[in-house]
């Protein structure tokens, strides 16, 4: 009876330390190579265990389209997600075989997911990516058939320049802006079950847009 146990207990260590192999080698084509330009808006959930990224495009045509094609990149194979919820506008895929789609149907519960690709189209041709982060996000060497044509991120007036002979600050890379808003003082929190998003001063710079290492200089 006692190598009975000890053989489940060892079977089910096993089990878990392939579960957990698996995710923590869990990666995804990283968007901003995807879509060839970086993100209008990113940040980090409050939580600490997710990052946004949102894209902007030209036209509603061209979002819809860049949409499309990223969720059908994600259900490749090579990366072990699958599709738990097809909402038109919105998307949620966690690991093969992980998700509780009973759980997420009600979509004011996006309480299991991985991945999360929202369609903003009818809101100025957005698209934003939740991604958990225990998942990579690597250059797999996709490409699209067309270049997207997109909208990069839009300048900002930070105060530091980091032009002086003192090293970078390390969080700024010497831009003086905020990280998580990018100097603009605000973020966009999405409200779940719903397409809108609510405005609210960043926390990182309790929304001065400076960032909070080096008050806005720039320097370390």
């Amino acid at each position: 009876m006692k190598r009975m146990i000890a053989g489940f207990l060892l079977l089910a260590m096993l089990c878990a330390w392939t579960a957990a192999a698996g995710a923590e080698g869990a990666c995804i084509p990283d968007p901003r190579v995807y879509f060839g330009v970086e993100p209008r808006e990113s940040g980090v959930s409050d939580d600490q265990k997710s990052q946004w990224m949102s894209f902007k495009f030209e036209t509603g045509e061209e979002c819809d389209r860049a949409f499309e094609e990223y969720a059908r990149l994600l259900q490749d194979e090579r990366f072990e997600l699958k599709m738990i919820l097809d909402d038109d506008w919105k998307m949620l895929f966690d690991y093969r075989g992980s998700a509780d789609i009973e759980k997420v149907k009600d979509l004011s519960n996006d309480a299991s997911y991985t991945v999360k690709l929202v369609n903003f189209q009818e809101y100025g041709a957005l698209i934003e990516i939740t991604v958990s982060m225990d998942v990579e996000l690597k250059d797999t060497g996709d490409a699209p058939d067309t270049p997207y044509r997109t909208i990069g991120p839009e300048k900002s007036t930070g105060a530091g320049t980091g032009s002086s002979g003192k090293d970078d600050c390390m969080f700024c890379q010497g831009s003086g802006r905020c990280s998580e808003c990018g100097g603009s003082g605000r973020v966009r929190n999405w409200v779940p079950g719903t397409r809108e998003y609510l405005e609210q001063n960043c926390r990182s710079c309790s929304g001065t847009g400076r960032c909070f290492w080096c008050g806005g200089s720039g320097e370390d």
